[in-house]
């Protein structure tokens, strides 16, 4: 790499050619260092590699695609989607969606992969038609105040 050194006492500046270091490796007068394998480190602790990652010192790395990846096994995406290490994702919209299959909304309710739901008054409602109340009184399809229900509200939770 070349680069302008001015001297003082001649007040006249001239290029110098700066020399690798014995591992390879350039430190440039800003501070950031060049390797070898083409990686480039800052001063301020953040590294680039040459294929578009960007490790920090908080342990946090970027993709070129726009995906973010953090210490805590927690995964974002450009969309505003998220990934967490339990398999769990949310939304960018509310939800939330369990490796269950269970789905929660940011408005209380809550889908279950039998696909029964639940609602933020307590209401139930069963895919067999039934729903139950908090009250207790459940409506069956047939229009009873009172029946059974097999189906569970959910399942693997």
């Amino acid at each position: 790499m070349r680069m302008t050194v001015h001297d003082e006492r001649t007040a006249r500046s001239f290029q110098v050619e700066e020399a690798p270091r014995p591992s390879g490796k350039i430190i440039f007068p800003d501070g950031n260092a060049a390797f070898p394998n083409g990686n480039v480190a800052f001063p301020h602790g953040n590294v680039a590699y040459p294929n578009g990652n960007a490790a920090f010192p908080d342990g946090n790395v970027a993709f070129p695609n726009g995906n973010a990846a953090f210490p805590d096994g927690n995964v974002a995406f450009p969309n505003g989607n998220a990934v967490f290490p339990n398999g769990n994702a949310a939304f960018p919209d509310g939800k939330v969606s369990y490796t269950n299959g269970n789905v929660a909304y940011p408005d209380g309710n809550a889908a279950f992969p039998n696909g029964n739901a639940a609602y933020p008054d307590g209401k139930v409602s069963y895919t067999n038609g039934n729903a139950a109340f908090p009250n207790g009184k459940m409506i069956c399809t047939k229009g009873k105040m009172a029946c059974a229900t097999s189906q569970p509200l959910t399942t693997g939770r």
